[in-house]
């Protein structure tokens, strides 16, 4: 059993507010860019609508508002990246290191930063950096893998779901991944095809699309 590292000293809210920003840094970063823009456009709408110019000052104060709506977005991103967090976390500490929750946290940034902080207070950051660069990916790779492969997916119900909904762990979307449910072939002795649990065609030691797309 790998020893678990103690919580750090101060006050229980202290530690919370820094783990919900580490789990989710480039949200948090992006809430703050989002907060000036939206200050900066309020600003000048304000000195529009006082100089008369009303057209120009709903312009901006439309844009202003449109960057507020975008700080919340990242605000609903990071607490659903906090929530992974949490999640992935409690597994570590009830099953040790596992490769198949971490490959359902390699397909974006933001959830890679989430599992490596879980992995980080259960003992097992080195494995779980480790396992992320055997997939391909690197610190340089922002972009979800599912956008990477089709910007439209941006516009997509389930995307959107998994991204800004706080929920539970989803499933992996991988570009290589097998039809859900059915095994075929080589995987089955005889060949054919069985019935399987959902999870079950997701295998966590395959190559993730890092490595097929990112080298």
């Amino acid at each position: 059993m790998s020893s678990i590292p103690a919580d750090p000293g101060g006050f229980p809210w202290t530690s919370q507010a820094s783990r919900y920003l580490r789990a989710a840094p480039f949200p948090h970063l992006s809430t703050v860019l989002a907060l000036c823009a939206a200050g900066f456009f309020g600003g000048a709408g304000y000195e529009a609508f006082e100089r008369g110019l009303a057209a120009g000052g709903f312009l901006l104060s439309g844009m202003a508002s449109g960057w507020v709506v975008a700080a919340v977005l990242c605000q609903a991103d990071a607490c659903s990246r906090y929530r992974e967090y949490r999640r992935v976390k409690a597994i570590l500490l009830r099953r040790g290191f596992c490769r198949r929750t971490l490959r359902t946290m390699s397909g974006s940034r933001c959830r890679r930063d989430a599992a490596l902080l879980a992995a980080g207070e259960t003992g097992h950051g080195s494995r779980a950096t480790r396992y992320f660069r055997e997939l391909g990916y690197r610190r340089r790779h922002l972009t979800p893998d599912v956008v990477a492969t089709d910007p439209w997916q941006v516009f997509d119900r389930r995307f959107l779901r998994t991204t800004f909904v706080p929920g539970k762990l989803p499933r992996a979307q991988s570009v290589n991944r097998r039809p859900e449910g059915v095994v075929q072939g080589p995987d089955r002795p005889g060949g054919g095809a069985k019935k399987t649990r959902p999870g079950d065609a997701l295998d966590p030691r395959a190559p993730g699309p890092g490595a097929l797309s990112r080298r």
